[in-house]
């Protein structure tokens, strides 16, 4: 019975039920701009947004601008020094290339005890309303650069396609708190600590109701049998199966509640993610109409 449990959350959990409909993503990833006054950091300029375009495309789930064709665009609307550092230029420019998003980044100097630093503030920005959905700063010397790419590259791809509630669920079933690590929330550093002490005191409990048996063993292998002995050693034994099964019902209260944490908190993700292209979409159409209206006006 257990094996068909475990094989059926394995389905859940790696997409054999539906999920969210995935939203297609056509995303510009524009070279970084260096901020500072520092030379060194041009090497990253390139570098960075590449490692994170890399790692997104390995995915399988995004497409992506040419970026010579995105750097001929920025070089004709004369960007090509000062780079793309603001939402309405980031916007402006993912038109022209057809992007449905545009992710752009600066890069500075900080100072810490160790020498300096790289710090990477980046922005991913809906084209069509020119609103910045999310952004993220990071701080890295330059032997962490690689990994924190990585990082952004999957702090990029959670928030556009978080896994979906059914899969979240079926993850936090196998592995307590593994949905919620999926999409990033912090209940998952609650359920799996507390998955891990539900189990060890239903272990514990279990133990204590085995040694009540053996006890109970022993003294009826006796000959003669102490009747007292044994009604001691049976109220022991009735005591400690109470103390297992309050155990029992504890782990699988955590469970219970950890999946449906899992799939609740991955349900809002999908809809707050859902709600805010509509919102950002519908914005857009309202401001267009709005400047036709006016313009009419004025004619």
């Amino acid at each position: 019975m257990l094996r068909y449990f475990f094989i059926v959350a394995l389905l859940i959990a790696f997409g054999a039920t539906p999920g969210w409909p995935e939203s297609a993503s056509h995303i510009g990833i524009t070279d970084f701009t260096n901020l500072s006054s520092n030379p060194e950091l041009d090497n990253y300029t390139k570098s960075i947004p590449t490692l994170i375009l890399t790692h997104l495309a390995n995915t399988q789930k995004f497409s992506f601008v040419d970026r010579q064709a995105l750097d001929e665009i920025i070089d004709e609307i004369g960007l090509g020094q000062t780079g793309v550092v603001d939402p309405e230029t980031a916007a402006k420019v993912g038109r022209l290339v057809g992007a449905t998003h545009m992710f752009i980044g600066e890069l500075s100097d900080y100072h810490r005890k160790r020498g300096t630093g790289i710090r990477i503030t980046t922005r991913l920005v809906h084209v069509e309303s020119a609103h910045v959905i999310a952004g993220w700063q990071i701080e890295a010397s330059s032997t962490e650069i690689d990994v924190q790419a990585m990082r952004l590259a999957d702090k990029i791809l959670k928030l556009m396609f978080p896994v979906s509630p059914w899969k979240a669920a079926g993850r936090s079933l196998l592995i307590p708190g593994w949905g919620q690590f999926a999409n990033q929330r912090p209940s998952g550093y609650i359920f799996l600590p507390l998955a891990i002490a539900a189990l060890g005191g239903l272990a514990y409990t279990h133990h204590r109701y085995a040694d009540a048996n053996d006890d109970y063993d022993e003294i009826w292998n006796r000959y003669p049998r102490p009747a007292r002995e044994l009604r001691e050693a049976q109220d022991k034994i009735d005591e400690r199966e109470k103390q297992r099964w309050i155990a029992v019902g504890i782990t699988a209260g955590v469970w219970l509640v950890n999946v449906a944490d899992a799939f609740w908190e991955a349900h809002l993700l999908s809809k707050k993610r859902q709600y805010t292209e509509e919102k950002l979409q519908m914005s857009a159409r309202i401001e267009r109409q709005s400047v036709k209206i006016v313009w009419a006006a004025k004619f």
